[in-house]
């Protein structure tokens, strides 16, 4: 999510920028990223990753099942198959919230916050959700099928695919820190082990 305007002027001490969606408490992010429109050079805020159900905030230990499943990602373990009722459940339940979304909170400054009225996302949302399933169509993935995939294709550690030693010297003083490694898989269903039959 992007927004942008003088009145997102983050305080100069603001490392990130924190937003919410209105109405409710636990629908917050708080990883905006301060930056700049390129055309007009005006105040923005990115946020990477925003999402439309309940943060739960931990308090006291980790559960043993959570801690568990820490664990299992650290030492390269696949995970577990996923649970499509779960799934399905939670995604009827970001919808349900969606539409009840009418408002962006965004603090930018301290104790100044920018509400932005939006009013109901849930139209917008589907649609953007319609938009990224024609995008897999368009790359030859079936979105059908891939919703039944319980066990998608995983590979352990792919940080470890790539080091420094296997581009040129020259090439990475070129683009220092904007260097970064990317991997997409395209597997065919019926290629797949885990597709549904």
């Amino acid at each position: 999510m992007v927004a942008i305007g003088d009145t997102l002027k983050p305080s100069i001490r603001k490392e990130t920028v924190s937003a919410r969606f209105l109405p409710g408490d636990n629908l917050k992010f708080e990883d905006g990223l301060p930056a700049k429109s390129k055309a007009h050079k005006d105040p923005a805020v990115l946020w990477s990753r925003v999402d439309f159900l309940p943060i739960i905030e931990l308090k006291g230990p980790v559960p043993q099942k959570l801690k568990k499943a820490m664990l299992a990602a650290q030492s390269g373990e696949r995970p577990a198959p996923i649970d499509l009722a779960k799934r399905t459940s939670e995604e009827a339940e970001r919808d349900a919230q969606t539409a009840k979304v009418t408002a962006v909170e965004i603090i930018a400054r301290n104790n100044r916050p920018v509400i932005l009225e939006t009013g109901s996302l849930g139209r917008p949302i589907k649609m953007l959700s319609e938009c990224t399933r024609h995008q897999l169509k368009g790359w030859g993935v079936n979105p059908e099928i891939e919703a039944k995939i319980v066990r998608p294709a995983w590979a352990p550690g792919p940080q470890r695919w790539f080091t420094a030693d296997d581009f040129p010297l020259a090439m990475l003083i070129r683009i220092r820190s904007r260097w970064s490694k990317r991997a997409c898989w395209s597997m065919p269903a019926a290629r797949s082990p885990n597709a549904p039959a």
